[in-house]
């Protein structure tokens, strides 16, 4: 007598139903935005006591190319926009730093202006050509 177990009982029948197909797409996807949230919330330093530090490139790399990248290239595949050929002006960047209207940037609100002229004059210095 040959019995038949029913399809749903079959062990390979539960791990190819589509639920867990599912499953495995959600968890994938809360991993990526859990990597993505981490990422951001890494960016924002907006602690200014650092008196080492003197040149915009030496502030860039502190509190930008976490982000942006070292070279200010940006992260093209998490949305994070190049700054290095921004066609904004000094005072367009100083604005966009400290107040966060920039989109998903972190705010600067602390950073003293001289700072964020600094990172901005620095930007621009490099993205002239040689």
């Amino acid at each position: 007598m040959n019995q038949r177990i029913h399809p749903i009982m079959e062990p390979q029948a539960l791990t190819k139903h589509p639920y867990h197909e599912v499953k495995k797409q959600n968890a994938a996807l809360l991993g990526v935005l859990l990597i993505l949230t981490l990422i951001l919330i890494g960016c924002d330093k907006d602690i200014h006591n650092h008196p080492h530090l003197t040149t915009g490139k030496q502030f860039f790399q502190y509190h930008c190319s976490e982000c942006h990248g070292p070279s200010g290239e940006g992260i093209f595949i998490l949305g994070v926009p190049a700054n290095r050929d921004t066609k904004l002006s000094v005072s367009q960047v100083v604005h966009r730093i400290q107040r966060q209207d920039a989109g998903k940037m972190p705010d600067f609100v602390n950073m003293p202006e001289d700072e964020a002229i600094r990172i901005a004059v620095y930007l621009k210095e490099i993205n002239k050509p040689e």
